[in-house]
């Protein structure tokens, strides 16, 4: 055996074992400091309960601000950038196109305003992580949606809520952190996939636009 390379395998060894074991801010602040580091948001849709669709049309609206969401953290001199426009777009249609018969999407309520029986809007309120520094230490994600139902001309509102959703996993060391960072955020989009089918499906102005009455009166059920 060339005892360079066993010398140099030890060594790389001895490293990744001391890495594995050091708060995983500071070891990564230690290898890439200064770096931004863009983190993998690849989530898949939820997959939801099956459930009798609603015959109503909705048109859907997602604009830019809810298409090109992204969340930046600056931490010991590093950047971590998580853009989350793809998946929210994603969650949107997979959860109103499991409820209802219809969806069309709109960048805007303006274009969307007298094609559906109603405009159907998502907005992030809130998106926000905890973490500590340690590799087994505690990783949170918390994100909470509005959803707002306006009346398919007048745009006067019929329905609004707030969605909360939470995602819960383990920080993990140098190498692993961006794998188990996926993985609670999968958590979280199948706990707003979930608890967003479940609100759409209990909209009591839905059957009333199902059989054409989208002037249904104003209201509003707070979260």
């Amino acid at each position: 055996m060339n005892l360079n390379s066993h010398a140099s395998h030890t060594s790389r060894s001895r490293l990744a074992q001391a890495a594995s074991k050091l708060p995983w801010l500071p070891a990564l602040a230690a290898f890439v400091s200064g770096c931004a580091h863009m983190m993998n948001v690849n989530v898949k849709p939820a997959t939801l309960a099956a459930s009798t669709k609603s015959p109503a049309r909705i048109a859907l609206v997602l604009n830019k601000s809810f298409t090109s969401f992204t969340d930046t953290r600056h931490m010991m001199g590093d950047t971590y950038v998580s853009r989350l426009g793809p998946a929210l777009e994603d969650y949107a249609k997979n959860v109103t196109q499991n409820v209802f018969g219809e969806v069309s999407v709109y960048p805007s309520a303006a274009e969307a305003a007298g094609k559906a029986d109603a405009i159907l809007t998502p907005k992030v309120l809130k998106f926000d992580e905890s973490y500590g520094v340690w590799a087994g230490s505690d990783h949170q994600m918390v994100m909470i949606i509005k959803w707002t139902m306006m009346n398919r001309d007048d745009q006067r509102f019929l329905w609004l809520d707030s969605i909360e959703a939470r995602g819960e996993g383990k920080m993990g060391n140098l190498f692993t952190y961006k794998k188990n960072h996926l993985k609670v955020l999968q958590r979280l989009f199948n706990d707003l996939g979930a608890k967003t089918q479940k609100a759409l499906l209990e909209i009591p102005e839905v059957k009333p636009l199902s059989s054409g009455g989208g002037q249904q009166p104003a209201q509003r059920v707070m979260p």
